[in-house]
């Protein structure tokens, strides 16, 4: 799944001074929110002082199983369910099962259309980790795991 550009260090920095000291956060809530983005900037500042190349895709190496007539599809993330309904629907298989936090957890992963509508979820999706996914990352997500439910069905 491609990753948007990493921020520019410059940015990262600024946002860093902009949250400042955590013990001026006037309450334990906003505490925590800051903490949180305070940790995201640093993973950005890390990534550069790395001295890799920037990370262009999240790669997951997918274990989908099938037994007869059910497929069972594991994502490392809590997936939105609209994302799940269009694997179903597409499936070869008469029961496709998508497994939610399996074989570790990432964050949540939220279809495009409810991008718009803000909230932790979202947040945890673009601020998780020093990359952020492009927005229509589930579109990418559904149409890998349509193509190797395919490919297993045909093995059988």
């Amino acid at each position: 799944i491609p990753y948007n550009p990493l921020t520019p260090r410059e940015q990262a920095l600024a946002e860093i001074e902009k949250i400042g000291d955590l013990d001026s956060w006037p309450n334990d809530y906003k505490k925590y929110s800051a903490m949180n983005e305070l940790i995201k900037w640093k993973k950005v500042l890390s990534e550069y002082d790395s001295g890799h190349e920037p990370l262009t895709h999240f790669v997951l190496k997918q274990s989908i199983v099938a037994i007869g007539p059910a497929a069972f599809v594991p994502f490392p993330f809590e997936m939105f369910v609209e994302m799940t309904l269009r694997i179903r629907k597409d499936s070869p298989y008469l029961h496709t099962l998508c497994l939610s936090d399996c074989n570790g957890t990432i964050s949540y992963f939220p279809s495009q259309d409810q991008l718009c509508r803000g909230g932790y979820e979202i947040w945890a999706f673009k601020a998780g980790s020093a990359y952020s996914m492009v927005d229509n990352a589930d579109t990418y997500a559904v149409q890998e795991n349509l193509r190797l439910l395919k490919a297993l069905s045909q093995q059988m």
